[in-house]
């Protein structure tokens, strides 16, 4: 600081002490770039699989998860969700109330007990989920 207040003390016009505050190394400051063209040619290579996290992604096109994520928020990339949505049909409503109406006791008029039943979630035996989310590149 002091070398600036001399500067300007001297006589040096404020331009000239402005001048010397710039860097010394223009151009050379910062990381090197990452070109974006390679980046979106990496991610339409990988299958979409591989591209439902930005870890998977960063695995298989060797970029760093920090580029590719500062690559979705400067636009370059978009996140595009599926959606799985089964199909009721009438004959499947009609089933399942079917099933439902084999347990009520006529006598009383009330649900069995169903005590001697073991019930297990569906979910454990169809594991599939109901929405996947990808990366794509502006050109997917």
């Amino acid at each position: 600081m002091e070398s600036i207040w001399s500067k300007r003390a001297a006589g040096d016009t404020v331009e000239d002490v402005m001048c010397a505050l710039r860097s010394k190394k223009p151009g050379n400051c910062g990381g090197p770039r990452i070109d974006e063209d390679a980046l979106n040619e990496a991610l339409r290579n990988t299958p979409l699989r591989k591209r439902k996290t930005f870890r998977h992604a960063s695995a298989s096109t060797g970029y760093p998860r920090s580029t590719i994520h500062r690559a979705l928020q400067r636009g370059e990339l978009r996140r595009k969700k599926s959606t799985l949505k089964p199909i009721v049909t009438d004959k499947n409503k009609i089933a399942r109330l079917k099933w439902c109406l084999n347990f009520i006791d006529e006598r009383i008029k009330a649900f069995h007990s169903m005590y001697n039943y073991v019930h297990l979630y569906e979910k454990w035996f169809y594991l599939t989920k109901t929405s996947e989310s990808y990366l794509l590149s502006k050109d997917d």
